[in-house]
Formats: C-alpha cells, sequence, structure tokens
C-alpha cells in the first residue's frame, strides 16, 4: 500500500464502508483536537434520510462544529479515480441562518496522504485565534 493509494473505495455505494470512512474522519478529528486539548467541538458524520438509511455522497463525509467560536468544518470526500491523483482542496465560506458561522470547506479523495494534509488545516483552523484571513492565507 502507499501513500496514495485509495482509503474506502466504494464508500458511495456501500453503507459499512462510508460508515468505515465516517469512522476514520472522526479518529483522525478527535486525535488532531486531543493532542491540542481543544474543546467545545461537536462532531457529525453522514447524513441519515427519514427512513434511518444513510446518504452517502461524500458532501459531507464529517462534520465539525464549535458553536462559542461560530466555526465549522464540512470534510468532503470523492472517490480515487485513475485519471488524476488524490489531492485535497480548501477553501473559505459561511453557513447558518444568518451566515454566522465561518466554515473552512475541504474536499478531497481519502488517502493516507490527502489525509495527513487534511489534519494540517483542521489542526490551523481549529485554532480559537485563526481568522478566516489567516486560513485563507494558508490554503
Amino acid at each position: 500500500m502507499t501513500h496514495d493509494d485509495p482509503l474506502f473505495p466504494g464508500f458511495k455505494d456501500d453503507p459499512a464502508t462510508c460508515l468505515a470512512a465516517a469512522a476514520h474522519w472522526q479518529a483522525l478529528c478527535d486525535r488532531v483536537l486531543s493532542a491540542s486539548s481543544r474543546s467545545g467541538w461537536q462532531f457529525r458524520g453522514p447524513t441519515r434520510f427519514g427512513d434511518g438509511s444513510l446518504e452517502c455522497e461524500g458532501n459531507p463525509i464529517f462534520d465539525l462544529l464549535n458553536e462559542e467560536q461560530a466555526k465549522a468544518v464540512r470534510l468532503i470526500q470523492d472517490e480515487v479515480t485513475a485519471d488524476r491523483p488524490p489531492s485535497v482542496r480548501a477553501y473559505m465560506d459561511v453557513r447558518g441562518e444568518d451566515d454566522s458561522i465561518r466554515e473552512l470547506v475541504v474536499r478531497c479523495e481519502l488517502t493516507e496522504r490527502t489525509a495527513a494534509r487534511v489534519a494540517e488545516l483542521i489542526e490551523e483552523w481549529t485554532k480559537p485565534e485563526t481568522t478566516p484571513d489567516e486560513m485563507r492565507s494558508r490554503l
């Protein structure tokens, strides 16, 4: 296995794989937040429909929210494809009824290498003092 081999291929088509991918994201976020003693962040995994079935389109595959800091992280996972190497794309956005939550949106094809980069972005954004402008300069 290389650092660019896909993790959890087929997650969009298999609920068990989707849940495993979400658990991977939760463990990564928990490691990042625990290592830096950050608190107040709420985790949310894949969306469930009214009948209890999973919505595994990957947007979001996992989500973090800190209401006190008015910050969020939305993780979007895409399938790895043969036509381009796995990558991480990120941008700043807002959400909430009055656009009061500042959100780091990270989209990637999940591999060991891309997960490491996503962890770096989450580490930076979850610092209470990091502003959206500072985060934009690091993307």
